[in-house]
C-alpha cells in the first residue's frame, strides 16, 4: 500500500505532496543507516522542486524511499517533506545515522533541526565541483586542485 501525504499552505493550496510505497518503506527499514537527500532546483517552468530521499540496498544500488514535490524551495516546505518522511518511516528512523546532502546549506540546517542525533554531511562530489567553480573566479587567481 502506498502512503501519500499532502501539506497545504495557509491559502489552502497544496504545498507539499509526498509518496512512499510499501517497497520503499521495506527497503528503508532494512537499509536505512545512510540516506541521501537531493532535490531538483528550478528545473521546470513552474519551479517546483522534486525532493528525493534515497538509501542504498544490499546490492549497492540507490533506492528512493520517499518522493516529495515541493511548491517552493523554502524551509517551511522542506520541514513538511521531512515530517512526511518521519511519519511514513517510523521504524527505520532508529537505524538512521548519516544524511548526505548536496551543497545546499539550507537543507543542512533544516535536516539538523529534525535529526539532532544524525550526522549531516555534504557530498564530496558537490564540494569539489563548488571549489573548482570558485577557483576559476578572477578575484581568487588560478589555484590548482
Amino acid at each position: 500500500m502506498s502512503c501519500t501525504s499532502i501539506a497545504e499552505t495557509e491559502n489552502g493550496e497544496t504545498g507539499v505532496l509526498s509518496l512512499s510505497t510499501t517497497f520503499m518503506r521495506q527497503v528503508f527499514s532494512r537499509f536505512g543507516e545512510v540516506i541521501l537527500v537531493d532535490g531538483t532546483h528550478k528545473t521546470s517552468r513552474y519551479n517546483y522542486e522534486l525532493l528525493a530521499f534515497i538509501t542504498m540496498n544490499n546490492f549497492g544500488e540507490g533506492v528512493v524511499v520517499l518522493h516529495s514535490l515541493l511548491e517552493a524551495d523554502g524551509d517551511r516546505h522542506m520541514d513538511r517533506a521531512i515530517e512526511h518522511f518521519k511519519r511514513v518511516h517510523p521504524d527505520g528512523l532508529k537505524l538512521l545515522r548519516v544524511i548526505i546532502v548536496d551543497k545546499d546549506m539550507k537543507e543542512v540546517r533544516v535536516l539538523q533541526s529534525h535529526f539532532q542525533d544524525v550526522r549531516v554531511l555534504i557530498c564530496h562530489f558537490h564540494v569539489i565541483k563548488y571549489l573548482k567553480k570558485k577557483r576559476s573566479k578572477p578575484e581568487l587567481g588560478r589555484l590548482a586542485l
